[in-house]
């Protein structure tokens, strides 16, 4: 029912939206006594009208009707103006329409009715609201909080007022710190610290029942009552906080408000102390600060005694305990800020909580990152070594709660807030179980990833990283087969990995492997096709799908890094996995192909930037054009790449330790190959198989090659005599098919274009071994000299020269 009333909100036409607006205008007409009945179902549809298309009438710059707000608006604030249930209706339909310049709200006067002033702090509480008429609303506002102590404490209405007055300014610091800043700062904290305070630990009083129950249940004989712990025992504490419970199960209301300040103080305290050096210095006085911390330590030692005592508590009351504790820490967390001589007198409770949660990892992890938060930011200040409650959140916390988004969002937030502290070893040892979040929840959290993944290399781990990357769907696919468990025995989840072809003996080992809570291999195993094969049943898996989308984003990342700030050694390391690589992925077409393209864009950064790897990297260039299978199974953009490498960056003018011996080395083995890849275009046009993709993909192959070819002979002339007769050979067999094949043509075309152009060395020197320039800032782009257009382009300005010298020597 919900889902088509909302599909009908999003498809509704002009037409029908005039027809309801006018259905609500005509029922708001009627007596206040029958509004209801026609009214509240129209206003309800109403609010979903405006939830589901405010963006896209802003974007249209269409205004809902100023007729239409203003009778919403009179019901809300006028007296008289229907039940209670019809103005909430209307409320959450002009929630719906902040912000918007048809709804103003300038002053508190008449005609609003006292009674429903806190609908309208209620309005005005949302982040999105204009605030250009705040600066006459708040002096009134403000006035309310203010005058707490003076108004009657049971009156349910002012109490009502003050509350909401204390939620809207709770608000404002949220969202517009530097508005709140412009208030009676000092007066109202003080105000907010007094509530804390003088909260009375007295419970309020049951109230009378009606005198016609009174006779049929008669009145209870008076006892003494008192405020208990929410075990039920009695509290011998002289502070009320909001893990006291009556004894009658009613409270007063300053009790109430006490509550709500323990709520809001944090963002105020934040709001006023944020972007100014010393104002909450001055602004909070000794007797506030120790009130406050008494607040605090308290609600800590009261939520620390009843969590511990499990049994007794019910689920509920627990995470009430848990957020109290963890909204304690937050504000002495911000008092400490503040005032840095806090820190050493809290530094013993602290300690035991940090003490808590080491030796019980795993029970409480988001206390666990407030008590790290708390002394990553102060722990200095007092010598604190935090190693151990960081070794142990990171190696078997996050271990047991990743797929818990609460806590991996706020362990993301840590490592981004605090990455100097954990770089020099967190970070190095455990990164394999800081991608388990990312390959659990790839999209939800890539943003944060984008970002952190600059901070989670390290030299030690820099390779051992780039193969988890490389390998992350596989970790997806190990984790969701692995969900059920543990998520710590690789050789129990093994078996549920589907049914491959890896003997059983390996499974557990591989699961171990791809699950392992640290880093340190320094690479990867050697058994990565059986790691893909015991994975290949869950290559149509959505989590894993996700994993390989998100990969290439965080290669593009890694590399990025790398060539910004990584020696030459290790990007050496990772270009040579990158060749050994490329026919090691997991087996989703879409993802090698998606790889392939990252790789092969980095390899060309990598050697514009060091072509000094053509030499450093010669066996292994050697070897993987050796082996043919790395042109198939679409890796074949990558190996062209290569190929382009080897003809652009092999000579001694890149480096001088490229002797002709090596030119000579990689030339047999692109002459060796071109003949091959020749022979298969040849016989395959000849097959009339020329609409075929293969065939696409082998013309480019062999115009790159005798590019390349074309390259290394103008770089060693004795090798000149040799490209000419390959490509004289090239061209003859194309010459018989270039009338009826277009790749038989542009073949034919790059081979008698090098072919003329090595007929004259001093030219072929000029054009196809251009002088190389090291450059600080890597194009993003290359120019291939050897193209069509370079070599018209060579041509004509060589022809004008001439002429030019012509005619001046006439």
């Amino acid at each position: 029912m919900a889902d088509s009333e909302i599909q009908h909100a999003k498809m509704l036409g002009e037409a029908e939206y005039t027809q309801i607006a006018d259905g609500v205008l005509k029922a708001l007409q009627v007596s206040s006594g029958r509004r209801a009945v026609g009214s509240l179902g129209l206003i309800r549809k109403l609010s979903v009208i405006f939830a589901f298309n405010r963006r896209s009438c802003a974007r249209r710059g269409k205004l809902p009707r100023k007729n239409l707000v203003d009778a919403l608006y009179g019901v809300l604030v006028e007296p008289q103006q229907g039940p209670r249930r019809l103005r909430l209706a209307c409320l959450c339909a002009l929630q719906e329409l902040a912000p918007s310049s048809v709804l103003k709200i300038s002053d508190f006067g008449p005609p609003v009715d006292r009674e429903q002033l806190p609908l309208i702090l209620t309005l005005l509480q949302g982040d999105n609201v204009h605030f250009q008429d705040m600066d006459k609303l708040l002096p009134e506002v403000l006035q309310w909080l203010l005058g707490y102590s003076r108004m009657a404490r049971e009156n349910a209405q002012e109490t009502a007022l003050q509350l909401s007055a204390l939620c809207f300014i709770g608000a404002l610091a949220q969202h517009v710190p530097e508005l709140v800043r412009r208030l009676r700062v000092q007066e109202l904290t003080a105000t907010l610290i007094s509530i804390l305070r003088e909260a009375s630990m007295i419970p309020a009083e049951v109230p009378p029942l009606p005198k016609h129950q009174a006779k049929l249940f008669g009145t209870s004989q008076s006892k003494i009552h008192s405020m208990n712990e929410m075990d039920g025992s009695k509290s011998l504490r002289e502070v009320f906080t909001l893990l006291n419970v009556s004894s009658t199960r009613w409270y007063s209301s300053d009790q109430i408000i006490s509550v709500h300040v323990f709520a809001v103080i944090r963002g105020w305290l934040d709001a006023i102390y944020l972007g100014t050096a010393d104002s909450g210095a001055e602004v909070l006085t000794d007797t506030a600060k120790d009130a406050l911390v008494e607040h605090c330590l308290v609600t800590m030692q009261q939520a620390c005694a009843k969590i511990a005592e499990e049994r007794y508590v019910a689920s509920a009351d627990r995470e009430l305990l848990k957020g109290a504790l963890l909204e304690g820490i937050a504000v002495l967390d911000t008092l400490c800020c503040i005032d840095k001589t806090l820190v050493s007198r809290l530094l013993p409770d602290f300690k035991r909580l940090e003490r808590r949660c080491v030796q019980s990892p795993g029970s409480e992890p988001l206390l666990h990152l407030a008590v790290l938060r708390f002394f990553a930011t102060h722990g200095d200040d007092v010598g604190y070594d935090l190693q151990p409650a960081l070794t142990a959140f990171f190696g078997q916390v996050l271990l047991r709660h990743f797929i818990t988004p609460l806590v991996t969002m706020e362990a993301l937030l840590f490592c981004l807030d605090h990455p100097d502290l954990l770089m020099a070893s967190i970070f190095e040892k455990f990164f394999p179980n800081i991608l388990k979040i990312i390959a659990w929840a790839p999209r939800t959290y890539l943003a944060e990833f984008v970002e952190l993944l600059p901070c989670l290399m390290h030299p030690a781990s820099c390779i051992e990283l780039f193969h988890s990357l490389l390998d992350l769907p596989c970790l997806s696919a190990a984790l969701e087969n692995t969900s059920g468990s543990s998520h710590t025995s690789g050789s129990t989840a093994g078996g549920r990995a589907g049914t491959t072809a890896v003997a059983p003996h390996i499974t557990g080992a591989l699961m171990n492997y791809i699950l392992r809570q640290e880093g340190g291999l320094g690479g990867t195993i050697d058994r990565l096709a059986d790691l893909h094969n015991l994975f290949l049943p869950s290559v149509d898996n959505a989590r894993v799908r996700a994993a390989a989308d998100v990969a290439p984003i965080l290669l593009r990342v890694f590399f990025d890094t790398v060539s910004a700030d990584a020696s030459y050694d290790i990007i050496q390391s990772v270009t040579a996995i990158m060749l050994e690589r490329i026919l090691r992925l997991y087996n989703l077409p879409e993802y090698a192909r998606e790889i392939g393209a990252v790789l092969a864009e980095y390899a060309l950064l990598f050697f514009e930037k060091y072509p000094e790897l053509i030499v450093d990297l010669r066996k292994e260039l050697l070897d993987f054009i050796n082996n043919r299978k790395n042109v198939s199974d679409e890796r074949e953009n990558f190996f062209i790449h290569i190929v382009w490498l080897l003809g652009e960056y092999t000579g001694s003018n890149r480096d001088p330790r490229c002797t002709p011996a090596i030119t000579d080395e990689f030339y047999e083995v692109l002459e060796l190959f071109a003949y091959e890849v020749d022979a298969e275009v040849g016989s395959g046009l000849q097959a009339m198989e020329t609409s075929h993709q293969g065939f696409k993909y082998k013309t480019r192959l062999m115009t790159v090659l005798i590019s390349a070819l074309g390259k290394l002979g103008a770089r060693c002339q004795d090798l000149i005599p040799r490209v000419i007769l390959c490509l004289t050979k090239i061209m003859k067999r194309q010459h018989s098919t270039a009338e009826h094949s277009s790749h038989a043509r542009r073949i034919l075309e790059r081979a008698s274009q090098i072919a003329s152009t090595l007929q004259r060395p001093s030219i072929a020197a000029t054009v196809l071994s251009h002088p190389w320039q090291p450059t600080d800032k890597v194009s993003a782009r290359h120019v291939d000299p050897t193209s069509a257009l370079a070599l018209l382009r060579f041509a004509g300005s060589v022809t004008g020269s001439d002429l030019q010298q012509r005619h001046h020597d006439d």
